[in-house]
Protein backbone atom coordinates (compact mmCIF):
# COMPACT_ATOMS: atom_id res chain seq x y z
CA UNK A 1 0.00 0.00 0.00
CA UNK A 2 1.45 3.33 -1.31
CA UNK A 3 1.93 5.83 2.03
CA UNK A 4 2.10 9.62 1.43
CA UNK A 5 3.90 11.35 4.56
CA UNK A 6 4.69 14.72 3.70
CA UNK A 7 6.71 16.97 5.69
CA UNK A 8 7.50 21.07 5.41
CA UNK A 9 10.96 22.15 4.85
CA UNK A 10 12.21 25.70 5.36
CA UNK A 11 15.54 27.27 4.64
CA UNK A 12 16.90 30.34 5.44
CA UNK A 13 19.99 31.01 4.07
CA UNK A 14 21.41 33.96 6.55
CA UNK A 15 24.67 33.85 8.63
CA UNK A 16 24.58 30.88 9.61
CA UNK A 17 22.15 29.01 7.44
CA UNK A 18 19.12 27.72 9.13
CA UNK A 19 17.30 24.43 7.68
CA UNK A 20 14.48 23.80 9.65
CA UNK A 21 11.77 21.09 9.16
CA UNK A 22 8.38 20.26 10.69
CA UNK A 23 9.42 16.72 11.86
CA UNK A 24 11.50 15.92 15.14
CA UNK A 25 14.95 15.26 15.28
CA UNK A 26 17.45 15.74 12.06
CA UNK A 27 16.62 14.73 8.36
CA UNK A 28 19.18 14.59 6.03
CA UNK A 29 17.80 15.31 2.22
CA UNK A 30 20.00 14.30 -0.77
CA UNK A 31 21.39 16.98 -2.98
CA UNK A 32 19.19 19.61 -4.93
CA UNK A 33 19.57 23.19 -6.87
CA UNK A 34 19.65 24.70 -3.39
CA UNK A 35 22.16 22.24 -1.93
CA UNK A 36 24.10 20.76 -4.17
CA UNK A 37 25.65 18.90 -1.31
CA UNK A 38 22.61 17.85 0.46
CA UNK A 39 21.70 19.27 3.88
CA UNK A 40 20.93 18.37 7.16
CA UNK A 41 17.47 19.89 8.88
CA UNK A 42 16.81 20.30 12.55
CA UNK A 43 12.89 19.56 13.45
CA UNK A 44 11.56 22.57 14.50
CA UNK A 45 9.30 20.93 17.46
CA UNK A 46 6.05 22.32 16.18
CA UNK A 47 5.23 23.95 12.85
CA UNK A 48 2.64 26.12 13.91
CA UNK A 49 1.44 27.84 10.71
CA UNK A 50 2.45 28.13 7.09
CA UNK A 51 0.28 30.21 5.34
CA UNK A 52 -1.33 29.59 1.61
CA UNK A 53 1.65 30.11 -0.84
CA UNK A 54 1.39 31.86 -3.87
CA UNK A 55 4.45 32.76 -6.47
CA UNK A 56 3.25 35.34 -8.68
CA UNK A 57 4.77 36.46 -11.86
CA UNK A 58 4.55 40.40 -13.34
CA UNK A 59 2.18 40.81 -10.43
CA UNK A 60 1.60 41.60 -6.50
CA UNK A 61 4.32 40.06 -4.71
CA UNK A 62 2.32 39.02 -0.96
CA UNK A 63 4.10 38.43 2.40
CA UNK A 64 3.67 36.03 4.75
CA UNK A 65 4.24 34.61 7.90
CA UNK A 66 5.70 31.24 9.41
CA UNK A 67 5.47 30.75 12.62
CA UNK A 68 7.25 27.74 15.24
CA UNK A 69 5.83 26.76 18.41
CA UNK A 70 7.79 24.82 21.20
CA UNK A 71 11.21 26.04 20.12
CA UNK A 72 14.38 25.31 22.04
CA UNK A 73 16.26 28.50 24.32
CA UNK A 74 19.12 27.99 21.74
CA UNK A 75 16.77 28.71 18.76
CA UNK A 76 15.50 31.42 20.19
CA UNK A 77 18.78 32.47 21.33
CA UNK A 78 19.60 32.09 17.61
CA UNK A 79 17.29 33.96 16.61
CA UNK A 80 18.32 37.28 18.66
CA UNK A 81 21.88 36.76 17.74
CA UNK A 82 21.59 36.47 14.04
CA UNK A 83 18.46 38.90 13.59
CA UNK A 84 20.60 41.47 11.36
CA UNK A 85 21.38 38.69 9.07
CA UNK A 86 17.98 37.73 8.70
CA UNK A 87 16.26 40.36 7.06
CA UNK A 88 17.08 40.37 2.88
CA UNK A 89 18.19 36.87 3.23
CA UNK A 90 17.23 34.09 0.79
CA UNK A 91 14.12 31.61 1.97
CA UNK A 92 12.46 29.12 0.88
CA UNK A 93 9.57 26.84 1.76
CA UNK A 94 8.98 23.37 0.06
CA UNK A 95 7.81 19.71 0.61
CA UNK A 96 9.23 16.49 1.22
CA UNK A 97 7.76 13.05 0.82
CA UNK A 98 8.25 9.60 2.55
CA UNK A 99 7.74 6.42 2.27
CA UNK A 100 6.28 3.91 4.48
CA UNK A 101 9.78 3.77 6.64
CA UNK A 102 10.34 7.80 6.59
CA UNK A 103 13.25 7.52 4.19
CA UNK A 104 13.08 10.41 1.43
CA UNK A 105 10.87 9.18 -1.25
CA UNK A 106 11.19 11.60 -3.82
CA UNK A 107 13.18 15.23 -3.97
CA UNK A 108 12.20 18.19 -2.33
CA UNK A 109 9.56 20.16 -4.07
CA UNK A 110 10.20 23.57 -3.55
CA UNK A 111 6.98 25.67 -3.36
CA UNK A 112 7.88 28.78 -2.65
CA UNK A 113 10.77 31.08 -2.31
CA UNK A 114 11.00 34.76 -0.86
CA UNK A 115 13.66 37.02 1.24
CA UNK A 116 13.82 37.00 4.98
CA UNK A 117 11.96 39.94 7.25
CA UNK A 118 11.54 40.65 10.66
CA UNK A 119 11.88 37.61 13.55
CA UNK A 120 9.78 38.11 16.72
CA UNK A 121 10.20 35.62 19.41
CA UNK A 122 7.02 35.63 22.06
CA UNK A 123 7.04 33.30 25.64
CA UNK A 124 4.35 31.97 27.41
CA UNK A 125 3.42 29.99 30.35
CA UNK A 126 1.87 27.06 30.13
CA UNK A 127 1.54 24.49 33.44
CA UNK A 128 4.58 26.43 35.10
CA UNK A 129 7.09 26.03 32.48
CA UNK A 130 7.80 28.45 29.73
CA UNK A 131 7.01 27.71 25.82
CA UNK A 132 8.54 29.91 23.14
CA UNK A 133 7.47 30.52 19.77
CA UNK A 134 9.34 32.07 16.85
CA UNK A 135 7.74 33.96 13.72
CA UNK A 136 8.97 35.35 10.59
CA UNK A 137 7.69 37.47 8.42
CA UNK A 138 9.01 36.80 4.95
CA UNK A 139 8.33 38.56 1.52
CA UNK A 140 7.54 37.15 -2.01
CA UNK A 141 9.62 39.17 -5.22
CA UNK A 142 10.55 42.18 -4.31
CA UNK A 143 7.98 43.20 -2.02
CA UNK A 144 9.22 46.17 0.74
CA UNK A 145 7.04 47.73 3.50
CA UNK A 146 8.62 51.26 3.07
CA UNK A 147 8.09 51.23 -0.85
CA UNK A 148 4.49 51.11 -1.30
CA UNK A 149 3.22 50.57 -5.13
CA UNK A 150 2.58 54.48 -6.31
CA UNK A 151 -0.52 54.81 -8.33
CA UNK A 152 -1.74 57.38 -10.84
CA UNK A 153 -5.35 56.82 -11.81
CA UNK A 154 -5.01 58.03 -15.27
CA UNK A 155 -5.80 56.28 -18.45
CA UNK A 156 -2.68 54.76 -19.34
CA UNK A 157 -2.39 53.28 -16.08
CA UNK A 158 -5.63 51.79 -16.00
CA UNK A 159 -5.37 50.42 -19.27
CA UNK A 160 -2.46 48.14 -17.80
CA UNK A 161 -4.50 46.88 -15.95
CA UNK A 162 -7.68 46.67 -17.79
CA UNK A 163 -7.20 47.64 -21.58
CA UNK A 164 -11.18 48.26 -22.17
CA UNK A 165 -11.87 50.09 -18.79
CA UNK A 166 -12.58 53.34 -19.73
CA UNK A 167 -13.19 54.83 -15.99
CA UNK A 168 -10.32 57.02 -15.87
CA UNK A 169 -10.47 58.56 -19.01
CA UNK A 170 -11.05 61.87 -17.76
CA UNK A 171 -9.48 62.24 -14.12
CA UNK A 172 -6.71 64.47 -15.97
CA UNK A 173 -9.12 67.24 -16.49
CA UNK A 174 -9.83 66.83 -12.74
CA UNK A 175 -8.04 69.77 -10.21
CA UNK A 176 -8.78 70.76 -6.67
CA UNK A 177 -11.74 72.55 -6.65
CA UNK A 178 -13.69 71.40 -9.47
CA UNK A 179 -16.56 69.26 -9.90
CA UNK A 180 -16.88 66.73 -12.79
CA UNK A 181 -20.03 64.79 -13.50
CA UNK A 182 -20.63 61.02 -14.22
CA UNK A 183 -22.72 59.50 -16.62
CA UNK A 184 -25.50 60.97 -18.82
CA UNK A 185 -25.76 64.92 -18.85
Amino acid sequence: MASHRISVLFRLACDPPVYLWSGHGDLDTWADDLDPTGARWRGAAELVSVPALKQLINGEADRIEVKFSGVTPAMVRMAHEDRESVRGAPAAIGLIEFDSDWQQAAPVKWQWSGTGGVIVTESTENDGKRQWSVSLSMASGDTLLATPKIAFFTAADQAKVSPTDRFCDFVAGISLGTTRRFGPT
